[in-house]
């Protein structure tokens, strides 16, 4: 694929996901990605399309967030807005640990750990792929869900 081509695909992925590590792989084989900060990135709208465009959002893990916690708002979400989300994917710290939390539809995946990888860019963040979703209402939604389970019985970390 032309570099052309290939910048101004990493520049529209870059403008969906700001926060997306991006990395190029030939065949499997790393390989570097063309600069793209100056290029002109891709147009992924769909003009004209009968379902709205797909949504990237990203959303900061507020404090004391901790799987236990994440996991029971995303089945809560996944129960209320399941048919608007596509896929969801998180690496909290719990217990000491860094956990994978994913999402396809509406199924939860068992929790996965993951080795450890000090300051690993997407941890701390859930990734959210989906439609007619509000990053602010989701954000507020999340931060008053892991204050409210601080400061509960119920919520005890293991």
């Amino acid at each position: 694929m032309p570099p052309a081509v290939v910048a101004a695909l990493a520049a529209g992925l870059q403008l969906l996901n700001p926060q997306a590590h991006l990395f190029g792989a030939v065949k499997g084989v790393d390989q570097a990605l063309p600069p793209h900060a100056d290029a002109m990135p891709e147009d992924f709208a769909q003009p004209g399309a009968e379902h709205p465009t797909l949504q990237a959002l990203t959303l900061a893990l507020p404090q004391g967030t901790d799987w236990a916690v994440l996991s029971l708002w995303v089945a809560a979400v996944l129960q209320a807005r399941g048919d608007q989300v596509l896929r969801m994917k998180a690496v909290v710290r719990s217990s000491g640990r860094r956990m994978l939390l994913q999402t396809v539809r509406k199924s939860m995946q068992a929790p996965e750990i993951l080795p450890e990888q000090p300051d690993a860019p997407g941890d701390g963040h859930l990734a959210i792929l989906g439609r007619n979703l509000s990053a602010d209402s989701l954000s507020r939604s999340l931060r008053r869900f892991v204050q409210l389970a601080e400061n509960s019985d119920w919520h005890q970390e293991t």
